[in-house]
């Protein structure tokens, strides 16, 4: 059976320490509070999409961003990988980094607490995200970087699939 990713999955994945919103144990301090400051920092010029042990790096070097893309193309049962032409994933990685901002979003006090789940709310963060992707590719070598990171998410994602599907 294969895991299905959904909305809860990326809620969990967020709550966890892939993102360091826990504190460390020993750690003294609010947890609700360190959430919150976590998750701004985050939020802030698109944070959550680079790798959080090298904050330097390029955006949606994120191993957590990278795996949830793999997930969502080849392990729902939409099959969305099949619609993808080519190798391109620019509107799969605008809906991707909407999903985590809005998420987030809904961690902004410290806890979870949905604010809004409307077309209206994710649509910003979709454009913010395709008007980033938009700069990166106006730019020879980050137009590279994420063509070749486009290209490794979906040979990745084939790989996992079974032979009867490739």
């Amino acid at each position: 059976m294969q895991h299905r990713p959904t909305v809860g999955t990326v809620n969990d994945a967020i709550k966890s320490q892939v993102l360091y919103l826990r504190l460390e144990p020993g750690s003294e301090g609010s947890e609700i509070e360190h959430h919150a400051e976590r998750v701004q920092g985050l939020l802030e010029n698109f944070n959550y999409l680079r790798d959080p042990r090298n904050p330097n790096h390029e955006f949606f070097s994120s191993s957590f961003f990278q795996n949830f893309m793999v997930d969502m193309l080849f392990l729902t049962s939409m099959n969305l990988w099949k619609s993808v032409q080519g190798s391109t994933l620019d509107t799969v990685f605008g809906l991707g980094g909407a999903a985590m901002a809005a998420t987030l979003k809904d961690f902004g006090k410290g806890y979870y607490h949905e604010i809004d789940s409307s077309s209206n709310r994710w649509r910003g963060d979709y454009l913010q995200a395709i008007q980033l992707i938009s700069h990166m590719r106006d730019n020879p070598a980050r137009r590279d970087w994420l063509d070749e990171l486009q290209r490794h998410i979906m040979a990745r994602g084939r790989r996992g699939l079974p032979p009867t599907d490739v």
